[in-house]
């Protein structure tokens, strides 16, 4: 130090050269990463780095290894780069759902659960004494031809004097899997089955799921019926609620069961048209008591074990979906009054009206119905068994997919004990507490299945970009217009090239997609 020499001790420059040789190391080391990185390297295997760069890509500027990826890169690095990187590695898939990973969404069911499940019989069940024998009336199931858990079926009897008995039959999954039961808490930590354009994650193992928690047809199933009589008005009369053994007489998908609404000559054409018949009675009581009516297109995206992506769009009040829409409205209905009547501790679905009284009319669908969605409330969970005015009913509770919702399956228990005279399996207190956690667990689903849903729309648009589109201009902000694209009922910002109103159908042309981003770019063509 300054031309004098300092003699170090044998331990000093023992611990002089440690200190050399791991930065040493760690220079050989980044020379090696930045090699792999950049693909000149040779064979070395990412695993050493594998954790701390899935974290990178995961969290980005908030991962505690951000530091550590620049500085082994030496450069700035993106995490779509390194996640690129991972996919030409084999660690992750090109299209790897990783808010899946982010959440920790469970997807495999641990090997206890599935023997668990496997290990279950119904038949001790189906011979129950407070069981109805229904398996001589004919019960239609309708679900997406993709359903493989078909949690409700529908029947319809009718009576000399005009009425008819309605039956909603839902699946009894209160009675099958037992409250704090290993299957019981495993379906409580996921809450909810997700669905997704290229997967379904179930609740229930598949043994449950899609076996003897699934309302097949030609066998036969334990239901919670929801027996409705219903007058030539579309007035709900006499409600009875009871445990019941059912057969299905016929599966349906909501294609098929509109064909048969078309053909006179099908069997089960009666049995369709009179739901149907009643389903519109209802639904012009409900309409005449306040509830919101919206025209609605659904986008379906789907995704083949191959990789091909569809993509359709169909009227959500089309025959079938409408009358199955309208039968779960009123088994809510029916079993929220069940349990307000016996003081069953429940959580009611409720909804303030919207303010329509200056709103705007005019005859352009897609902008009518974006702008009184504006104006709605979200539905609200509360202790109180308040109205659902979005639905034009005094009450209502969600609990006809026990199979699919732990809600649902909740409220069925509560139900199904006062039913049995059994103590309730939830106090106050306690259903609360499951069905709130539940729901804002729930909507978090509902956000990641709709961003997903986007990711898979995108990367169908891919092959399109340069095309044109009809789109319905919503609002305007700023320098910005609010569109809807109409052939799939994608909502996106453009910038208008000319001058242009609310309702105005305008062309746009598609120019980037992202779906890693979760973007995607039209630009007005004027």
């Amino acid at each position: 130090r300054k031309e004098v020499y300092h003699p170090l001790s044998e331990d000093q420059a023992a611990q002089r050269r440690e200190a050399e040789a791991r930065e040493a190391a760690r220079a050989e080391e980044r020379e090696r990463f930045r090699a792999w990185f950049n693909g000149t390297g040779g064979s070395d295997d990412p695993g050493p780095w594998l954790s701390r760069l899935q974290d990178f890509v995961l969290k980005g500027e908030k991962s505690a290894h951000a530091q550590w990826v620049r500085r082994m890169a030496d450069e700035e690095v993106a995490p779509r780069g390194v996640f690129e990187r991972l996919v030409a590695e084999g660690v992750w898939d090109a299209d790897e759902h990783l808010d899946l990973i982010r959440k920790d969404v469970p997807i495999d069911f641990p090997a206890a659960v599935l023997q668990t499940a496997d290990d279950l019989s119904v038949e001790a069940l189906l011979g129950e004494a407070h069981r109805r024998d229904l398996t001589s009336v004919p019960v239609v199931t309708i679900d997406d031809a993709h359903t493989t858990d078909r949690d409700d079926g529908l029947s319809i009897q009718w009576d000399p004097d005009g009425s008819c008995r309605v039956g909603v039959h839902i699946t009894d999954v209160a009675s099958l899997v037992p409250g704090g039961s290993e299957l019981d808490r495993e379906a409580m930590n996921r809450v909810s089955s997700l669905y997704f354009p290229d997967r379904r994650i179930a609740m229930f193992p598949p043994a449950i799921s899609e076996g003897i928690g699934s309302l097949h047809p030609d066998v036969p199933c334990l239901a919670l019926s929801v027996g409705l009589v219903v007058t030539e008005d579309g007035s709900v009369g006499d409600v009875e609620i009871f445990p019941s053994v059912i057969r299905c007489a016929e599966k349906l998908t909501y294609e098929e069961a509109d064909a048969v609404l078309e053909d006179s000559g099908h069997p089960f054409h009666l049995t369709l048209a009179g739901l149907r018949h009643v389903a519109q009675t209802h639904c012009g009581k409900r309409l005449r008591d306040g509830a919101i009516s919206l025209e609605r297109t659904e986008r379906v995206v789907r995704v083949s074990p191959g990789g091909e992506i569809t993509v359709d769009t169909r009227v959500r009040t089309s025959p079938a979906n409408f009358l199955v829409s309208e039968f779960m409205i009123m088994a809510n209905v029916a079993m929220a009054r069940f349990c307000r009547d016996r003081g069953i501790p429940t959580v009611y679905r409720t909804q303030v009206a919207p303010d329509l009284t200056d709103l705007q009319e005019t005859d352009n669908e897609i902008l009518n119905r974006y702008r009184i969605l504006r104006r709605m409330r979200p539905a609200s969970m509360s202790e109180d068994p308040d109205p659902h005015r979005g639905l034009g009913v005094d009450l209502y509770c969600q609990a006809s997919s026990p199979l699919r919702r732990y809600p649902d399956l909740a409220i069925q228990r509560q139900i199904l004990a006062a039913l049995l005279d059994a103590p309730q399996p939830y106090d106050a207190e306690g259903i609360q507490e499951v069905l709130f956690q539940a729901d804002e667990r729930i909507r978090d689903i509902g956000r990641l299945e709709a961003r997903r849903e986007r990711y898979w729309l995108y990367r169908y648009l891919e092959r399109r970009i340069g095309e044109t589109f009809e789109a319905v201009v919503l609002d305007s902000w700023g320098r910005g217009n609010l569109v809807e694209i109409v052939a799939y009922g994608l909502r996106t910002d453009v910038k208008p090239a000319g001058p242009v109103e609310e309702g105005d159908a305008i062309e746009v042309k598609l120019t980037r997609t992202d779906p890693w981003g979760d973007s995607i770019q039209f630009s007005h063509v004027p």
